[in-house]
């Protein structure tokens, strides 16, 4: 899922391991590790996965965050805690 956030970095990591660059794909790898780790840890409940992809996504400009029966948007802790994993991660746009 968090390919919709970032793609550009799913594909940086196919072609570095496609052409055996292990330093370059341990890279990416790791990004990729990082963010997803902090969108996917927001909450208590599995929902959690989908609220944070959904918030992150709001975040980029690419939807809203509504979030359809039975599920809820986060709190506001919530909410700040995905928005600073995206402002560390440099994918919110200036």
């Amino acid at each position: 899922m968090a390919a919709n956030l970032f793609p550009e970095v799913y594909v940086s990591l196919y072609e570095a391991a496609a052409t055996g660059d292990l330093e370059r794909t341990t890279e990416y790898s790791n990004r990729i590790l990082t963010l997803s780790q902090s969108l996917y840890t927001v909450g208590q409940h599995h929902s959690s996965i989908i609220k944070g992809i959904e918030y992150a996504l709001f975040l980029i400009g690419v939807c809203d965050d509504f979030m359809a029966a039975p599920f809820h948007r986060f709190d506001t802790p919530g909410r700040d805690r995905i928005k600073l994993a995206l402002d560390d991660s440099g994918l919110l746009r200036a």
